[in-house]
């Protein structure tokens, strides 16, 4: 009867969401946190713009400024700071890598890496801690690393995270030290 809307909104669009990090969810976030959503998206020319952007987050949490479509989304490189712009930072390959190798160490029974003494769960948090700073240190927006380093490191812990699935003390131990001095040197 008159009042009904004239004009579409585009401001507002249904996206899978991570319900931890409130961005664009990935393929690594838990089923568990995954929720449909709508987001706002805030075009350039919009007057809140001009609003601060903490305030921003504060009033809208689920907005995002000049959001790409759905294809130039789907080819945003992972780790890149673009694609933690729109993309959960926290439930990454890492983080999924990082829950993998925990279900292992929750397996009963004791492992023991080539007939060597076994490995006790002492030292497997002591590993397992390592893997999560590195994760954390590589997942913060705040490090600042070039191209090798940061491969470097991810190798690295790749390598420690293979040699503990495997059992190979020898290699898990020069892979430990080397991580944790890599590590180290980079601040982390």
């Amino acid at each position: 009867m008159g009042t009904e809307p004239t004009e579409t909104c585009d401001m507002h669009v249904s996206q899978t969401v991570c319900a931890v990090s409130g961005k664009l969810a990935t393929e690594y976030c838990p089923v568990e946190t995954v929720t449909q959503q709508s987001i706002l998206v805030i075009p350039p020319e919009h007057a809140l713009r001009t609003v601060e952007p903490e305030t921003l987050a504060t009033v809208f949490p689920h907005a995002f400024l000049d959001m790409p479509d759905m294809t130039q989304l789907s080819q945003l490189a992972p780790g890149t700071l673009e694609y933690e712009q729109y993309y959960c930072p926290i439930h990454s390959q890492l983080w999924y890598d990082q829950q993998q190798q925990q279900l292992i160490f929750q397996q009963p029974g004791v492992y023991y890496p080539q007939g060597d003494a076994p490995v006790t769960s002492d030292v497997q948090d002591e590993y397992t801690a390592l893997i999560t700073r590195t994760q954390a240190f590589l997942s913060d927006p705040y490090t600042v690393l070039d191209d090798y380093a940061r491969n470097r490191l991810q190798m690295l812990m790749a390598e420690l995270q293979r040699a503990i699935i495997l059992g190979d003390q020898y290699e898990i131990s020069v892979r430990f030290v080397e991580l944790r001095n890599m590590l180290e040197s980079y601040g982390g």
